[in-house]
């Protein structure tokens, strides 16, 4: 009989998972990653501004997002540049990203447009979320850029891990830089407040294909 009722709350918990996809909706990332030719982690070896490829809903380049809690959020936003400068002489780097607040997609309407409200996003009042970093430091085999989160009027400190992946030749024949990373932060800590059913903790996906300009 145990093993019956076992069995039961498996399945309980993955039908229960599969209806949340169903009526909330999970967007399928539209990524298409270029082939990695050039294997390196010489990141302080760059020389000038690299750029990701503007507009929205681009293929290049991703900025995804997960929010624990009772009814778990995935999503992405569709409108964002992410700049890095590279000064060799001075083996300096600095990283700019800004999203457009109001790009948030999460392949439910209702859902979205609850995020750009004042409860979470505020994004009439704050169209912009930024990073901004001028101490990019290696650690181990990857990276961590310490900068600041601007975050619905809130601007706070945080570290960003990242890899840098290497370089190859995108579809155009341009030559890119490819690089990806993952971030953790209670959303609360930057500036969001509390809600009901939705977590604090917030896991950050990106990649991102630049080219020099």
């Amino acid at each position: 009989m145990k093993y019956v009722v076992w069995a039961f709350f498996i399945f309980s918990l993955s039908s229960c998972n599969w209806i949340e996809e169903e009526v909330w909706g999970v967007p399928e990332s539209k990524l298409e990653k270029t082939i990695i030719e050039n294997t390196s982690s010489e990141l302080f070896e760059l020389d000038g501004v690299y750029k990701s490829e503007e507009g929205i809903d681009i293929t290049s380049s991703e900025i995804s997002f997960e929010i624990d809690g009772l009814s778990d959020t995935k999503g992405r936003f569709n409108n964002f540049t992410i700049e890095l400068n590279a000064n060799p002489k001075s083996n300096s780097l600095s990283l700019n990203v800004t999203i457009k607040s109001s790009s948030v997609f999460t392949e439910n309407e209702t859902r979205d447009e609850h995020l750009l409200n004042e409860d979470f996003f505020n994004s009439e009042k704050y169209p912009f979320i930024a990073f901004k970093s001028k101490n990019i430091t290696p650690l181990d085999s990857s990276f961590i850029a310490k900068g600041k989160l601007a975050l619905v009027g809130t601007e706070s400190k945080i570290n960003v891990p990242f890899n840098y992946l290497g370089s190859s030749s995108n579809s155009e024949g341009d030559t890119i830089y490819i690089f990806e990373g993952k971030v953790e932060f209670d959303r609360t800590a930057h500036g969001m407040k509390e809600a009901p059913s939705v977590g604090n903790l917030v896991t950050l996906h990106f990649y991102t294909e630049l080219k020099k300009q």
